[in-house]
């Protein structure tokens, strides 16, 4: 079992994508947000071949589990989605292992700041489940910075516009996704990452739901096309990063 991590900064550099910042579709002329996910100043006008081509990306806030991973060790550890909306709490034992602990025990923490401070040194127990097994190795080949991520790629328009041939606006499934995650990205960059507070606990958790749900969607669009998203999404890129 292998997984494969693009790093999306070498991306974004190396192509010059452009940072999406608005979760709002439309202006008060009625026109893309320019700087939205269907920006015409970012991804060319409809009909154009840069509408088609052209990647964006939105920066998170925090650094999150890729959705890959986190189905991983969701498998491994079931208390995870819990320990992530900070409901759920764990700690490490002397040999590393993590483990489900009381709010008030010493080294118990929770939430994805905890995760990603004990990446290095988190240890899974192995069993004699040869599948299990497979899972955790595939985890530990990941730097920490493999396993989490603070970036997000959006595909170009072409693949996902706003249809309003019947008089009425409707969006494909991976737009409301993106802005949902903008929406929430910009709540947590207004948090402070030393203390988080409740509301950004939350926005965490929903965030990292959000993500799963994209790759889910991702996955999907990508069962019925070719090319272009095949190659940038599924090629050692977003979708199995």
């Amino acid at each position: 079992m292998q997984l494969n991590i693009m790093n999306l900064d070498k991306v974004i550099k190396t192509n010059s994508l452009p940072e999406i910042t608005s979760p709002v579709y439309f202006d008060k002329q009625y026109q893309p947000a320019s700087n939205g996910i269907f920006s015409y100043e970012l991804f060319g006008v409809i009909n154009s071949s840069k509408r088609r081509y052209q990647f964006g990306y939105i920066a998170l806030g925090r650094k999150f589990l890729h959705p890959l991973v986190y189905r991983t060790l969701q498998r491994l550890y079931t208390k995870l989605p819990g320990l992530i909306a900070g409901t759920e709490w764990a700690k490490l034992t002397p040999k590393g292992v993590l483990v489900p602990a009381g709010e008030d025990e010493e080294g118990a923490g929770t939430g994805l700041s905890f995760l990603y401070n004990s990446w290095k040194a988190i240890i899974i127990n192995r069993t004699n489940s040869s599948q299990r097994d497979k899972r955790i190795e595939m985890l530990e080949l990941l730097d920490r910075d493999e396993a989490f991520i603070d970036k997000w790629l959006i595909i170009p328009p072409a693949y996902r516009d706003v249809d309003i041939t019947s008089g009425r606006m409707s969006v494909e499934v991976l737009s409301p996704l993106y802005s949902k995650v903008l929406s929430l990205s910009s709540v947590l960059k207004e948090e402070s990452t030393s203390s988080i507070t409740l509301l950004g606990r939350q926005a965490e958790a929903k965030l990292q739901l959000a993500l799963n749900e994209l790759y889910d969607e991702l996955i999907a669009k990508e069962s019925k096309k070719s090319g272009l998203i095949r190659h940038y999404l599924l090629g050692k890129t977003l979708i199995t990063q």
